[in-house]
């Protein structure tokens, strides 16, 4: 056994010897190592280790690109949303435009109504009726501009606010003061313009919860409604002033011989009551009415001489001892007509014009009437 594994190894040694067996080993080692590698790079442990570098760069690439887009997303969304919101101002302002023109527009109707009805109105420096052009929106390409047109177009629709509001103020305030003079001064001869027909504080309906960007509007409306019903009262005041007999029936004023109530009488001599005032004239001076109405006695009436009644809403007017009556029964008179000429017909003593007031028939003193179209004179006129 001994001489066979030498023999063996010797001829090994020999085989090594050759070059042919040199390069079977070189290929063997190579071999074995490349197998070893390519099983290393299988095994899923160490290809992980190869491939997780690459994959995280990939990884963090593909978020990176995902924030970007979500960025660019973001940004139109909110400039999509920005003119949105534009058009959906420009759309109210438009909306509050239409209305605000509107009652611009009643406010002007109020202004011409009241300088109608003589009414002094100090609308100040500015002209508060007239028509108000706001700021055309436009159809401007940047978002910019379309804030800036906005800008310029609501601080057009508070001028026009601002301007509404001192006209309404201006009117009402003129409004008030002057029925409140006429409502005063009638009061001394005992008359109140009867406002009942005024439905000044009818309103109703069914509960809402309130709008907040409706305080403009309902402002305005309810300062014009306010106006309205001051102009009515003052139409209604105005309208019993000039229906009583307030204005003088000479053309020219003229002294009082004899007053109204107890007084002397030029006949007897004793205390007899005088149920108006005289005033002296020239014969033949035109007589005109105090107070307009309807005619209900045109002729001679024992101690008046020739005498006409005028009556209008329970107020009667005498006027006695005429030398002419120009009126005749049931014609309808306008204050300030010529209804006759002074005289001295009936119990006098002399020209003169006798005059009378009688409410449901009873006797007032004259004076007081015809002292109104001298405090309130400014609302008779016209």
């Amino acid at each position: 056994m001994p001489f066979l594994a030498s023999s063996h190894l010797s001829a090994f040694v020999r085989f090594l010897k050759k070059p042919a067996a040199i390069y079977s080993l070189f290929a063997l080692l190579v071999a074995s190592n490349v197998l070893t590698g390519v099983a290393l790079l299988m095994a899923p442990e160490i290809s992980t280790l190869f491939t997780a570098a690459p994959d995280r760069s990939y990884m963090a690439y593909e978020e990176r690109m995902l924030a970007l887009r979500m960025e660019v997303d973001r940004l139109h969304s909110r400039q999509y949303r920005q003119a949105g919101d534009l058009n959906l101002q420009m759309q109210e302002l438009a909306q509050q435009q239409q209305f605000l023109a509107e009652q611009h527009s009643f406010v002007r109707i109020l202004a011409e109504k009241a300088e109608e009805l003589g009414l002094q109105i100090d609308l100040g420096d500015g002209q508060t009726t007239a028509a108000i052009e706001p700021a055309s929106l436009g159809d401007s390409a940047g978002t910019s501009s379309n804030a800036n047109s906005i800008e310029a177009f609501q601080s057009s629709l508070d001028q026009m606010v601002d301007e509404s509001r001192l006209a309404l103020a201006a009117i009402g305030e003129a409004a008030d003061k002057s029925t409140g003079d006429i409502v005063s001064g009638l009061r001394a001869i005992g008359i109140r313009p009867d406002f009942s027909g005024i439905q000044s504080d009818a309103m109703g309906g069914p509960f809402e919860p309130p709008q907040m960007d409706d305080q403009t509007s309902t402002s305005l409306a309810e300062n014009a409604n306010s106006v309205m019903v001051s102009l009515e009262k003052f139409q209604i005041a105005r309208s019993t002033l000039r229906e009583l007999p307030v204005y003088f029936p000479l053309r020219s004023r003229h002294t009082i011989s004899s007053g109204f109530g107890n007084r002397r009488d030029p006949f007897t001599g004793t205390t007899a009551f005088h149920s108006g005032v005289d005033f002296p004239a020239p014969l033949g001076t035109s007589v005109r009415a105090a107070g307009g109405g309807k005619v209900t006695f045109a002729g001679t009436m024992n101690g008046y001489g020739n005498m006409i009644e005028i009556e209008n809403g329970g107020i009667k007017t005498r006027y006695g001892h005429l030398s002419a009556i120009g009126v005749e029964v049931g014609q309808i008179i306008s204050a300030g007509d010529i209804i006759g000429k002074v005289g001295s017909t009936g119990r006098s003593t002399g020209p003169h014009l006798h005059f009378e007031v009688r409410v449901n028939d009873t006797p007032k003193n004259p004076v007081p009437y015809l002292s109104i179209s001298r405090s309130l004179g400014e609302y008779l006129a016209g």
